[in-house]
C-alpha cells in the first residue's frame, strides 16, 4: 500500500490530492500523484487507482510490464500526457524533457497540444516541440521497440489526436518510418526520434546498434550520419556503496588529516594540507583513486582484509536469503544453510534481467568442466546468480529455471545458488561481494553492459 511505502501524496492548495485527467479512448481518465525524495529529486508516481475511474482503467498503474497491447498503448498515453499536465499542475516549467525510453513519447504530442493552444499551427508546434525534447534509446533488439497497430491507435488515441488538428493518417504518420504506408504500425521509438532534437545510446557499441537500426528514418544519409549518438552509462558510486565501505574510507581520510606532518606518505601530506575532506565527493575524483595506489598510504593488507570482509558480508547474506526461500518452498533435503557457499572462496556473480541474450546459464554448457572448477579443494570457486526475467518473456523465465535447476545439481549443491527477488539491495550486496562479475551478453544485443 502507498501508506507504508516512503511516498506522500501530491496536494493541492486546499490541501487535497491533486487529480489531473486525460482522454484515453472513449473515457476520460482520472489521476492523483505521489511524491518520492530520491536524493535532491523529487520523483512523481501516477496513480489511477481513483473510484470515479472505471476498472480496467484503475489498473492502468498497477505494475509497469503485463496485459496486452491495449493497456500498453493506454498505460503510455497516461504515463505521456499526464506527466506533462502534472508538471503543469505543479507549476514546474521545465526546459528539456528527457525521454528515457520511448515509453513516454506521448509527451511530444501533449507538448505540440500546448502551443497549437496558442494558436500555432501544428507544424511550427512540432518543430518548437523538438527543441524542448532529448531522447535516450536502451533497446538494441527490435522486439523491445512498442509498436501499436493502426486499429488500436484509432480506438486509444483518437481524441487526443483530434486535438492536435490531425487526421488519423497524420497522427499514425508521426509513429512511422514511412507516413505513406498504410500497414506499417505505430511505433513509440519513431515517434520520440522524430519528436526530439537530439538522441543517444548507452554505450559506444548501442550508439553504433542504433545507428543501424534506425538508418531506414533518414534517407540519403550514410549509417555514420545518422543523428544518433551515445553516451557511456554512469555509476552513483555512493548509491551502490555498502556501509562497510563508507566507512572504510571514511576512517582511512579522517586518520590521513588528522596526522601529523611528519608523514612519510606524500598523499597522506596531500590530505593533511587540505582544510576539510568531503570523502563522497572526493570519490567521484580520478585523482582520489590514483593516490589509493599509495602503498604508503594504504597497505595490501588492509585491501585484502576489506575485499575478505565484504566477500563474508555477502555469504552471510546470501545464507540468509537462501534460508527464507527454503522455508518458503519447503525444500527439506536442503544442506544446511550455514554451510552453503564458503567464505574463502573466489566469488563469481551474475546480477541482472533473466533476459535470453544476457545467457545466464551458459556457463552451464559444459557441466563437467565446470564442476571441476567448484569442486577444487586447493582453489575453490563458486557462483551467486539474481535477478529477474520480464514477466511476458517466457524463454528468460526458463533461463531463470535453468540456473534454479542446476543449484540443486549434486555436483553444485551449496556451491552455485540462486538469489530470488532481486533488487537494488540484492545487487548492493553482489557488486560489494564478488572477486568477478560474470556478463558474457550475445553482442551486439546487451545494450548498456552491467
Amino acid at each position: 500500500k502507498p501508506q507504508n511505502l516512503p511516498i506522500e501524496p501530491v496536494l493541492n492548495a486546499n490541501g487535497d490530492p491533486l487529480v489531473c485527467t486525460v482522454k484515453v479512448a472513449a473515457s476520460t481518465v482520472s489521476f492523483k500523484a505521489w511524491r518520492a525524495n530520491v536524493g535532491r529529486c523529487p520523483v512523481y508516481l501516477l496513480d489511477a487507482n481513483l473510484p470515479e475511474n472505471e476498472p480496467h482503467q484503475r489498473d492502468l498503474t498497477l505494475r509497469v510490464y503485463g496485459g496486452d497491447t491495449t493497456t500498453r498503448v493506454m498505460q503510455e498515453i497516461l504515463l505521456g500526457v499526464g506527466g506533462v499536465r502534472l508538471l503543469r499542475e505543479l507549476g514546474l516549467q521545465p526546459s528539456t524533457f528527457h525521454m528515457n525510453e520511448g515509453h513516454a513519447a506521448f509527451l511530444t504530442l501533449e507538448l505540440a497540444r500546448e502551443k497549437m493552444a496558442e494558436g500555432k499551427p501544428f507544424a511550427q508546434a512540432w518543430a518548437e516541440t523538438k527543441q524542448q525534447c532529448l531522447f535516450t534509446t536502451h533497446t538494441p533488439v527490435e522486439a523491445g521497440h512498442d509498436r501499436f497497430s493502426s486499429d488500436l491507435m484509432s480506438f486509444a488515441a483518437n481524441k487526443f489526436g483530434a486535438s492536435l488538428k490531425l487526421s488519423h493518417q497524420e497522427l499514425m504518420g508521426l509513429g512511422r518510418v514511412n507516413p505513406a504506408d498504410n500497414h506499417e504500425p505505430f511505433c513509440m521509438t519513431v515517434l520520440a526520434l522524430k519528436g526530439s532534437r537530439a538522441a543517444n545510446g548507452v554505450s559506444e557499441l548501442h550508439g553504433a546498434v542504433s545507428r543501424e537500426m534506425w538508418q531506414c528514418l533518414y534517407p540519403g544519409k550514410t549509417v555514420d550520419e545518422v543523428p544518433i549518438g551515445h553516451v557511456t552509462n554512469g555509476i552513483h558510486v555512493a548509491g551502490w556503496m555498502k556501509g562497510t565501505v563508507r566507512r572504510f574510507w571514511r576512517n582511512k581520510l579522517s586518520a590521513a588529516h588528522a596526522n601529523p606532518d611528519t608523514s612519510t606518505s606524500e598523499t597522506t601530506r596531500f590530505w593533511k594540507s587540505k582544510p576539510s575532506i568531503d570523502w563522497e565527493r572526493e570519490i567521484n575524483e580520478p585523482e582520489f583513486w590514483s593516490r589509493m595506489a599509495d602503498p604508503a598510504f594504504i597497505s595490501d593488507e588492509e585491501l585484502w582484509s576489506l575485499r575478505y570482509r565484504l566477500r563474508r558480508e555477502l555469504i552471510e547474506f546470501s545464507r540468509r536469503r537462501l534460508l527464507l526461500q527454503g522455508q518458503r518452498l519447503s525444500q527439506s533435503d536442503f544442506i544446511t544453510f550455514d554451510h552453503m557457499l564458503n567464505p574463502d572462496a573466489l566469488t563469481i556473480g551474475f546480477a541482472r534481467r533473466f533476459a535470453t541474450y544476457k545467457r545466464a546459464p551458459l556457463i552451464f554448457t559444459d557441466i563437467e568442466r565446470l564442476a571441476q572448477i567448484v569442486g577444487d579443494g586447493k582453489r575453490p570457486v563458486q557462483f551467486i546468480f539474481a535477478g529477474k526475467a520480464h514477466p511476458r518473456d517466457v524463454q528468460g523465465q526458463a533461463y531463470a529455471k535453468q540456473v534454479f535447476d542446476m543449484t540443486r545439481h549434486p555436483l553444485f549443491r551449496g556451491k552455485v545458488v540462486l538469489i530470488e527477488e532481486y533488487d537494488m539491495a540484492v545487487g548492493r550486496a553482489l557488486v560489494a561481494g564478488c572477486d568477478v562479475w560474470l556478463n558474457n551478453p550475445i553482442r551486439p544485443h546487451e545494450a548498456s553492459g552491467t
